[in-house]
């Protein structure tokens, strides 16, 4: 693909897209799920808990979107 493309990024290289457009990130945060789905009809609290653990331990692999707050260097 040329660069006129979409480009697809991942949780390490959206960090070095924010860092080499100039910003300093100041948060992140990674929101997905844990895919039981058996487990969220029986005990959606549970499976809420679990999405939470599961992005925060591997937000590459589990979540589905990244948020990234970031400011200016300058």
């Amino acid at each position: 693909m040329d660069n006129s493309h979409f480009h697809f990024y991942d949780w390490e290289t959206s960090f070095q897209l924010v860092k080499n457009a100039g910003y300093e990130i100041i948060a992140t945060i990674a929101d997905g799920h844990f895919p039981l789905p058996i487990l969220r009809k029986i005990t959606p609290s549970l499976a809420l808990n679990l999405d939470k653990i599961a992005t925060r331990m591997c937000p590459g692999l589990f979540a589905l979107q990244f948020v990234i707050v970031a400011k200016n260097r300058l």
